[in-house]
C-alpha cells in the first residue's frame, strides 16, 4: 500500500483561511512584546545611567578624602595601592589623582604619570572646591568624568578624578520576563480563542474531506467521496475518485520496483559505508597532516594531525585560507607556481606560523585535486612536523662546535700557561732583589699583568670545564668581577662600558660557583649582543644588594642595559627552550632557558622587565644565609716552612722534568735559592735517564711534554723504581682536557696549577715534603 498527503485543491483553500487568523493575532502579539520589551530596555538604560553616575561621584568623593593625607606626604606607593582599589580591571571604572595643575600623580597605568588634565572638569573643581561632573561623548559610548577636590588646610592640594563608562549594563532577563510575560499571555489566549471559533466555523469541513480523501490515497480504493455542497470541494472529490481508480491499477507494479530498488540501494550503501568508515580511520588516525582545499585555497577537511600541527580546532580550521599559515610570502609564491604548472609540489620544506606566533617547519607534498572530466577541484596537503628533529640535529652541532672549542680553549690556555709560568717566576724573582729598586716599577708591572692574564686564562679554563655541582660558598661580588673579566675584550671591542654597584657587606651564599657564573655570562652576552646588533645602548649596570621580598630576605643581582629592549609579545617567553629572535646560526634558544634552571637549582627566582627601546632589567633572587662561612678562613692558611731542610732537615735533591727551558730554569733558580740541591731534565726521557743514575726526594714533572709524557713517565717510575712514584709531583696548564682530567683524579693535591709565582712554588714543595717525612715511619 502506498501513502499520500492530503489533496492539493483542498490544503490550497485551507491556506486560504487559515493564514488570515495567524497573521492578524500574531501581528497583535508581536506588537504588543516588542513594544513592552523597548518600554522596558529605556526604563533600564535610564536607572543604570544614573545609577553609574551616582556611584562615580561617591567614588571620587571617598578617593579625595582618603588620599589627602597621602598627597601631602607624597606618598604615592599609598596612593598607587588606593587608585588600584578605585579602578575595576575590566577597565569600566578608572580612578587617578592630579596635582593642582591637573599633573597626574597617580595612575594605574605608570605610562599615564606626569601627563596633564587641566581641563575645565579640573578648573572647575579646583574654584569652586565641590565635585564637578560631565559626560563625555566618545567613539562606541559616552563616559561620565567626575572629580573631587582634595583640601587641606582650606587649600586644594589635588584632585580626586573618576571616570566611569556609560555604557549599559547586562539587562536582568527574569526581570524583563516578569514585565513581558502577562500582556504577552492575555494576547495569546485571545489568539487561540480566534483560531478555534476560526476552525470550528470553516476548517471542520474541510478536514472532513480531506480524511477521506487521504482514506483513498492510503490505498483503501474501494472509498469514495461523497460530494459536499461546497461547489470546490465537489470538485476536489470528483477527481480524486477518478485519481484512486488509476492507482489501483499501478499500485502492484510500483510496490514491485520498489522493492527492488530498494534491496540495490541499500547494498550501495553498505558498500559506500564500509568505504567511507574505511578511509576515514585512515584519515583520522595518520600521524601526517592530512588536509584539503578548494580551489580559492580554503581549508575544506583537515586530520585531527592539521589541528595538533596549527593549533587550531577542526572547527577553525574549516574555510580558514591555507596561505595565512604560511610564515614566509615568499614560499606560498613558489608552492603556488608549482601547482599551477606541475599539479604538485613534492617534499618541500616550509615554514608554518601558528595563531600564537611560534614558527613549524613542515615537510609537505601537495597534489592538485582533479574530477572525473579531468577538471582541477582543490588540493590534497600531506605534512609532516620536523622541526623537533631539526632542532635536535642544530643542538647536536652546536655540541659538536661548543666541545671543539673547549678543546681549543684547553690547548691555547695550555700554550700560554706555560710563558706566563716564567715571565710571572721570573719577574717575581727579581722583585726580591734589592739591586732591582732601579727597575721595581716596570718590573711591578710585569708581574700584575701576568696576573691579569693568569686570571683570564684561568676564567677560560673554568667556563668551558665541565663540572659537576659543586655546592660551596660563594661571594657574588667575586664572582661578577671574574665574570666581567672573562667577557672584557668582547664587550670593550662592541664599545659597551659596564658600571657596577657592588654591597660590600653582601654575605655568602652556597652554591655551584660555575653554574652561578654561566648565569651571568649568558645574561651579559645577550645584552651585549642586542646593543651592538641593534646599535642602541651603550651601557650594562650590573648591582649586588640585600632585598626584602615577600617577607624573606635575598641576596638580589640586577643586570641592566639601555639596548633596545625586548618585544611585549616575546618577554613572556624568553625562558621557553629554542625560543630566539636571533637568526639562524647565532643562538640555540637554550640561554635564557638553562639561566632558568640554574637560578631555580639554587632555590632562587629571576624575572625581567623590558620595554622596546627602553632596554632590559634581568632581577636575580639568591637566598640569604647568615651562618655560611666568611671568604677569610683561618684553616686554610697555608703554613711556611723553614727552608731546603723541610724542618730543619738534610738537603733535599728535586729532580725538575718540563720541556719549556724558562719553566725549567726558573725552578731552577727559585727551588737553589732555597738550599734544594736541583736538576733539571728537558723531557721525560732524559728525567728517567737520570732517574736510573740517581735517586731524588721530589720529581717534578710536567703533565704534557713531547716523547715521554708526564703521565708516562710516572708509570714507568712505578714499574722500573717501586715506592718512589710516591715522590712523583705534577706540573700542568691544562686541566680541561679528558685524558688529563681522569689521570690526575685524585692526585690533585699533587699538581701545581701553572702558571705560578716564586711564593706558590715554595709553599708547594715545603708542604709536600713535610707530607713526606710525617708518613715515614718512625
Amino acid at each position: 500500500m502506498t501513502t499520500s498527503t492530503p489533496a492539493p485543491s483542498s490544503s490550497r483553500f485551507s491556506r486560504r483561511l487559515i493564514p488570515t487568523a495567524l497573521v492578524v493575532t500574531g501581528l497583535l502579539t508581536i506588537a504588543a512584546v516588542v513594544s513592552t520589551v523597548l518600554i522596558t530596555l529605556e526604563h533600564k538604560r535610564t536607572q543604570a545611567r544614573a545609577a553609574v553616575k551616582a556611584s562615580a561621584v561617591e567614588t571620587a568623593e571617598y578617593l579625595a578624602r582618603d588620599a589627602v593625607g597621602f598627597v601631602i606626604t607624597s606618598d604615592f606607593e599609598t596612593l598607587l595601592h588606593l587608585v588600584q582599589a578605585k579602578s575595576e580591571k575590566r577597565g569600566e571604572t578608572t580612578a587617578f589623582i592630579t596635582d593642582p595643575a591637573g599633573k597626574i600623580i597617580s595612575h594605574p597605568d605608570s605610562s599615564r604619570l606626569g601627563r596633564k588634565r587641566d581641563d575645565d572638569l579640573h578648573a572647575r573643581s579646583i574654584q569652586t572646591g565641590q565635585i564637578a561632573a560631565r559626560v563625555r561623548p566618545e567613539e562606541g559610548g559616552e563616559t561620565f568624568e567626575a572629580a573631587a577636590p582634595i583640601t587641606a588646610g582650606g587649600r586644594a592640594v589635588g584632585v580626586a578624578r573618576v571616570d566611569r563608562s556609560l555604557r549599559a549594563p547586562a539587562l536582568d532577563l527574569g526581570e524583563v520576563v516578569t514585565l513581558v510575560a502577562p500582556p504577552t499571555i492575555v494576547l495569546l489566549v485571545v489568539e487561540a480563542v480566534l483560531l478555534y471559533l476560526f476552525l470550528n466555523a470553516v476548517v471542520r469541513p474541510i478536514r472532513s474531506v480531506s480524511s477521506a480523501i487521504a482514506d483513498v490515497a492510503a490505498g483503501h480504493h474501494g472509498r469514495r467521496v461523497e460530494r459536499p455542497a461546497v461547489e470546490e470541494l465537489g470538485l476536489l472529490a470528483e477527481s480524486f475518485n477518478r485519481m484512486a481508480e488509476q492507482l489501483q491499477m499501478t499500485d502492484a507494479a510500483l510496490l514491485e520496483e520498489k522493492g527492488n530498488l530498494e534491496r540495490a540501494l541499500a547494498e550501495r550503501t553498505k558498500d559506500f559505508f564500509r568505504t567511507h568508515h574505511s578511509l576515514l580511520r585512515i584519515f583520522e588516525s595518520s600521524p601526517s597532516a592530512i588536509f584539503t582545499t578548494d580551489l580559492r585555497g580554503r581549508i575544506t577537511a583537515a586530520n585531527p594531525a592539521t589541528c595538533a600541527l596549527t593549533g587550531l580546532s577542526a572547527r577553525d580550521l574549516i574555510g580558514r585560507p591555507s596561505g595565512s599559515f604560511y610564515a614566509s610570502p615568499e614560499d606560498l609564491r613558489e608552492v603556488q607556481t608549482a601547482l599551477r604548472r606541475e599539479g604538485r609540489v613534492l617534499n618541500r620544506e616550509i615554514s608554518v606560523r601558528r595563531p600564537d606566533g611560534t614558527i613549524r617547519t613542515v615537510l609537505v607534498a601537495l597534489s592538485t585535486i582533479v574530477s572525473d572530466r579531468n577538471r582541477p577541484m582543490g588540493v590534497l596537503g600531506v605534512g609532516t612536523d620536523v622541526t623537533e628533529k631539526q632542532d635536535v640535529e642544530r643542538r647536536m652541532i652546536q655540541s659538536e662546535r661548543l666541545a671543539a672549542i673547549g678543546q681549543l680553549i684547553a690547548g691555547v690556555a695550555h700554550e700560554l700557561n706555560n710563558p706566563l709560568t716564567g715571565i710571572m717566576g721570573y719577574s717575581q724573582l727579581l722583585l726580591s732583589r734589592p739591586d732591582a729598586s732601579s727597575v721595581h716599577g716596570p718590573l711591578d708591572r710585569i708581574n700584575r699583568e701576568a696576573i691579569r692574564m693568569q686570571k683570564i686564562v684561568s676564567n677560560l679554563l673554568a667556563f668551558s670545564r665541565p663540572h659537576d655541582p659543586e655546592w660551596n660558598p660563594v661571594g657574588l661580588n667575586g664572582l661578577l668581577e671574574a665574570t666581567i673579566e672573562l667577557v672584557a675584550y668582547e664587550l670593550k671591542v662592541n664599545n659597551i662600558r659596564v658600571e657596577t654597584d657592588f654591597d660590600p657587606s653582601l654575605p655568602m651564599t652556597i652554591g655551584d660557583f660555575h653554574r652561578i657564573q654561566q648565569v651571568f655570562v649568558n645574561l651579559i652576552t645577550n645584552a651585549m649582543q642586542a646593543m651592538a646588533d641593534s646599535h642602541v645602548g651603550e651601557k650594562l649596570f650590573l648591582k649586588t644588594e640585600q632585598a626584602a621580598e615577600n617577607g624573606e630576605n635575598w641576596l638580589r643581582v640586577t643586570v641592566k642595559d639601555d639596548g633596545p629592549g625586548i618585544r611585549p609579545d616575546h618577554v613572556a617567553r624568553v625562558f621557553d627552550p629554542f625560543f630566539t629572535t636571533k637568526p639562524p646560526g647565532r643562538g640555540t634558544g637554550l640561554g635564557l632557558a638553562l639561566v632558568q634552571q640554574i637560578i631555580h637549582e639554587h632555590g632562587g627566582s629571576i624575572r625581567v622587565a623590558s620595554e622596546p627601546t627602553k632596554g632590559t632589567t634581568f632581577t636575580i633572587n639568591l637566598p640569604f644565609r647568615t651562618d655560611v662561612p666568611s671568604e677569610e678562613d683561618p684553616a686554610g692558611a697555608q703554613t711556611r716552612g723553614g727552608g731546603a731542610g723541610g724542618r730543619g732537615g738534610a738537603k733535599k735533591s728535586i729532580l725538575v722534568a718540563d720541556d719549556e727551558p724558562s719553566i725549567c730554569s726558573l725552578l731552577y733558580d727559585t727551588l737553589k735559592e732555597k738550599g734544594y740541591a736541583v736538576e733539571t731534565a728537558p723531557s721525560g726521557d732524559a728525567a728517567l735517564r737520570k732517574l736510573r743514575r740517581r735517586s731524588f726526594d721530589l720529581i717534578m714533572t710536567d703533565v704534557k711534554m713531547p716523547g715521554l709524557s708526564g703521565m708516562e713517565l710516572y708509570d714507568r717510575v712505578r714499574t722500573e723504581f717501586p715506592g718512589l712514584e710516591s715522590r712523583v709531583v705534577f706540573m700542568s696548564g691544562d686541566t680541561v682536557t679528558e685524558a688529563t682530567r681522569v689521570f690526575l683524579g685524585d692526585r690533585r693535591d699533587r699538581c701545581l696549577s701553572k702558571p705560578f709565582g716564586p711564593a706558590e712554588v715554595y709553599t708547594f714543595v715545603e708542604q709536600f715534603l713535610e707530607s713526606q717525612r710525617r708518613d715515614q715511619p718512625a
